[in-house]
């Protein structure tokens, strides 16, 4: 069984993830990867490769923004031509929306550039089809980066480990005990209901508010095989709770 979850740049096939790994060449840069993602075609891009333009799209996006709701931050990204509707670049949308929106509501993030770099950091701790192959969404695991991102680093590194693990595990519990919001490997809403947890999580400990729109509304339903419609009240917009620091 497999899930078409992209496009494939190249000829634009469906890419589909399969249960097995194999060695398969980048069919751009040439090198050779791990992995269980391929497009139907049998071309292959490596996650470098194919978020080279969308990296530079955030970062510049992420330089000039003064927005402050992680959810129009995310909202804005995911409309871009690179996006996914099912894949791993929403790691990236949930660690970039979160930490944007910390530093543009008083937060202090010491240096962009080393930001940039957790940006690729958090694809590898989120790799292509970590669902598939692990068990379990890989996008709360960014937390954990985007709240070392947050911390100073003059901050004892026990407090920091803390910190992060608690996000992580409270971000990954959120998802496994929220039962009436539909399909659970659907990667929109596993982005959004990070989003929110991550936000409030960081408005309690690092007193830091950072607002939430009072309600969600998913926009990317249409042509996403893993959407459950009406089954998901995000589909139906999901009250956040506006009050962050409940």
């Amino acid at each position: 069984m497999v899930n078409v979850y992209s496009k494939c740049p190249i000829c634009s096939g469906d890419v589909i993830q399969g249960y097995n790994l194999a060695q398969r060449k980048c069919d751009v840069c040439g090198k050779n990867f791990v992995s269980n993602s391929f497009c139907k075609n049998d071309h292959y891009i490596c996650n470098t490769c194919a978020t080279k333009n969308y990296f530079k799209f955030i970062g510049e996006f992420v330089t000039d923004t003064k927005l402050k709701d992680p959810i129009e931050i995310a909202n804005i990204i995911m409309n871009h031509p690179e996006s996914n509707l099912i894949g791993c670049k929403h790691a990236i949308v949930a660690y970039v929306s979160v930490i944007t929106a910390f530093k543009n509501s008083g937060g202090h993030v010491k240096d962009f550039q080393k930001m940039m770099k957790e940006i690729a950091l958090s694809t590898s701790i989120c790799p292509t089809s970590m669902c598939k192959l692990g068990g379990f969404c890989g996008i709360p695991l960014t937390m954990g980066v985007a709240m070392r991102t947050a911390l100073s680093e003059d901050m004892d590194e026990d407090v920091r480990t803390e910190l992060s693990n608690k996000l992580t595990g409270d971000c990954m519990g959120h998802l496994g005990n929220e039962n009436n919001t539909g399909n659970k490997n659907c990667c929109t809403r596993n982005t959004y209901l990070t989003i929110i947890n991550a936000s409030k999580f960081i408005s309690r400990n690092l007193w830091v508010e950072i607002p939430l729109p009072k309600i969600i509304n998913c926009n990317y339903h249409e042509g996403n095989p893993r959407c459950n419609k009406t089954e998901c009240k995000i589909y139906h917009g999901m009250f956040t709770n506006k009050s962050n620091g409940k």
